[in-house]
């Protein structure tokens, strides 16, 4: 859930820009932050998924003889080591919005409080 915070946060952003007094150049500040996250966090996001997949086919590896047994081990321990990694990558890329969403705490369009609510519990 640590990447949806900066969706959440760029959507707030693009929602507010414009439709509250003085919050264009506001937002022009923090929109550009907010989008470069999210560019990042969407090849993570299907690395995540291509992870989990790895370990499912490590598990499905055959185990008739010593050399599949040690194949079969290495698979999964590479898997788990990557599985492990990606999320954790994730929540460093996702925890650059802090500043962003800092600034849209003051400047966004009051009728997406609780969506820029959500992207901050999603980063806490």
């Amino acid at each position: 859930s640590s990447g949806i915070n900066a969706e959440y946060g760029q959507m707030t952003g693009w929602l507010t820009y414009g439709s509250k007094k003085g919050s264009a150049e506001a937002m022009r500040a923090v929109l550009p932050s907010l989008h470069k996250t999210v560019d990042k966090l969407t090849p993570l996001v299907d690395a995540d998924a291509m992870a989990f997949s790895n370990y499912l086919a490590a598990q499905r590896l055959p185990q008739q003889s010593a050399d599949e047994v040690e194949r079969r081990e290495e698979a999964l321990e590479e898997a788990v080591l990557t599985i492990v990694h990606v999320p954790l990558k994730i929540m460093e890329v996702a925890g650059e919005c802090w500043e962003a969403l800092d600034k849209l705490v003051t400047s966004h369009n009051t009728s997406l409080k609780a969506d820029l609510q959500v992207a901050v519990r999603c980063l806490e």
